[in-house]
């Protein structure tokens, strides 16, 4: 089935526009049964809490509305661009993004492990990178006071992660069928243990994401941030491979077909 992405905002700028073109291209995928939609539904449900936030009188606490909205625009344009290029045939050059799109892309596959590759890539590669080309884009009027306040909302955000994790499990038992899932959460507190859990490595990947944002906002020169990434980009590139050969419920199939090596 062909899936139409010629009216999708491919580089959204805003939360509200990021919500909008994140919820029309999975919407596209689920009407195709295609599993690269389940990633992309986590992340709706976040991006939906966002935008829910900036809408209210005191931002639920956020220091700097206009920065979390920008932000949340030029994040999920990597992952809008990763799922296009997919879909494409074009090459998707990052570790991370290439299996997490691969994986989903050539069914069946477990969805909960299709949202974790996602979430792995959308934290460990794109969430550092954002972050700090928009830094180095605005260096000149960003002092020490304003990076604390950037500080302050980047790790509010795991506030609206910690409140969406549920949402997002019930997701992936009811709309997608996910075995794994379903089976956590028949088991006596297994529903708000995994999602314990989950926090946890959600919280510890954006930490050392925060500590990579700051080592390159202190680089002394270009070569030192270009191994900074490389360093985030292999980072990224192993949890990926770590996930994807993971022990797990078998598919239907009984095993994912290989994703093509590529260089990255």
């Amino acid at each position: 089935m062909r899936i139409t992405t010629e009216d999708i905002n491919w580089r959204p700028r805003t939360a509200p526009e990021a919500l909008a073109a994140l919820e029309l291209l999975t919407e596209r995928l689920r009407e195709a049964d295609d599993d690269r939609a389940v990633f992309l539904d986590v992340y709706v449900v976040i991006t939906r809490r966002v935008v829910e936030i900036l809408h209210t009188e005191d931002h639920d606490g956020f220091l700097e509305p206009g920065w979390l909205s920008e932000l949340t625009g030029l994040f999920a344009e990597e992952a809008l661009i990763a799922t296009r290029n997919s879909l494409h045939g074009t090459p998707v050059t990052a570790t991370s993004w290439r299996l997490a799109t691969c994986y989903a892309a050539h069914g069946p596959a477990a969805p909960y492990r299709s949202a974790i590759l996602g979430i792995n890539a959308h934290i460990n590669h794109d969430l550092g990178l954002v972050v700090h080309a928009y830094l180095q884009a605005n260096r000149t009027h960003i002092d020490q006071h304003l990076l604390r306040r950037y500080r302050h909302d980047y790790f509010r955000v795991n506030r609206i992660l910690e409140q969406s994790v549920l949402e997002c499990t019930d997701m992936l038992a009811e709309r997608y069928r996910c075995r794994t899932t379903t089976v956590l959460r028949r088991l006596p507190a297994g529903r708000r243990t995994s999602a314990r859990l989950t926090m946890l490595v959600l919280v510890a990947w954006r930490d050392r994401i925060w500590r990579d944002i700051l080592a390159l906002w202190n680089a002394p020169d270009t070569p030192t941030r270009a191994h900074i990434i490389r360093r985030m980009e292999r980072r990224a590139g192993l949890i990926a491979r770590l996930i994807v050969t993971a022990p797990s419920l078998p598919t239907p199939s009984g095993a994912r077909p290989p994703c093509p090596p590529q260089a990255g």
